[in-house]
């Protein structure tokens, strides 16, 4: 397999200013984007990363100006969990969009084309939500549209059906999301260490007791759509973890009923583009007995 490097330079180019030290492993998630805190520790301690020519552990505190240099593998050919046949939106030489299937775990195991980078994974979307989901095929796309997520430009829309006559028509959630510190394997608003996270709904469809609504996040915090929806009193729909148990037994569903839309960004070549995700049969058939 063949790799090729990435050099960063602490306190040069990135959010850290160098006043004071940060660790290894942190600044390299932070900064790279696309991989996961666990992807950065395996590389570290793999000596896939050198800090001033010489390796060090995860835990290691850059100073300002060290040189951080990364190697990354030229394609790491994977496959689809289970062999799905990916439903492919659009495709080109820099990017897939593709219709994630429910079940399906986004991580460094998905990919639908030996070319694309650890995965090519740029955004997430949980196991049991569907929808579009954009996977980078070459590392300049990869840190581009990583810079467009940081940032906030990518347009994200969802469908969602939530128990409840959720009033107003149209709001905002603001509120921090992260670790409950009520029970740590669930996220939460309730939490001592949350990142800032905004929802905004508007109502679709009005039922007898429940709502559909559209949804476009500002940010992308895990779970956030559920945990904000929950947090108000308009859990979603099949949701096992911030749903209402006794409610969801009402419908034959298995999953959450979270849906990701619409997504929309700008491609290298600075052109807007967006594309849409229809919704899964299984939701449809939900909405029909509706």
């Amino acid at each position: 397999m063949s790799y090729h490097q990435k050099v960063y330079m602490a306190g040069h180019k990135f959010t850290f200013d160098g006043s004071h030290p940060v660790r290894l492993d942190r600044f390299l998630y932070q900064e790279i984007g696309f991989l996961s805190r666990t992807s950065v520790k395996k590389d570290v301690l793999g000596g896939f990363v050198k800090v001033n020519g010489g390796v060090v552990k995860p835990s290691h505190r850059l100073k300002k100006g060290d040189k951080v240099v990364m190697r990354i593998p030229d394609s790491t050919p994977v496959a689809v969990p289970g062999n799905i046949p990916p439903d492919v939106i659009y495709e080109n030489k820099d990017f897939l969009v593709i219709n994630k299937p429910k079940g399906v775990v986004v991580d460094s195991s998905l990919a639908v084309n030996e070319g694309l980078v650890r995965g090519g994974i740029v955004h997430r979307l949980d196991k049991d939500t569907s929808g579009c989901l954009i996977l980078a095929k070459n590392d300049k796309f990869q840190a581009y549209i990583s810079g467009q997520f940081k940032d906030r430009k990518v347009k994200k829309v969802y469908t969602a059906l939530v128990k409840g006559k959720i009033e107003p028509k149209e709001g905002t959630i603001e509120a921090p999301v992260g670790r409950s510190y009520r029970d740590r394997k669930k996220m939460s608003v309730h939490t001592l260490a949350g990142r800032n996270a905004v929802t905004h709904y508007k109502v679709l469809k009005y039922f007898k007791d429940c709502t559909l609504l559209e949804i476009k996040i500002e940010t992308g915090r895990t779970h956030q759509i559920r945990v904000h929806l929950s947090a108000i009193g308009y859990p979603i729909v099949g949701d096992t973890i911030y749903g209402d148990k006794g409610f969801n037994k009402n419908f034959d569903i298995d999953r959450q009923f979270l849906h990701a839309q619409k997504i929309g960004f700008v491609d290298l070549k600075g052109e807007a583009r967006e594309f849409e995700a229809p919704l899964p049969n299984d939701l449809e058939k939900v909405l029909e007995l509706l």
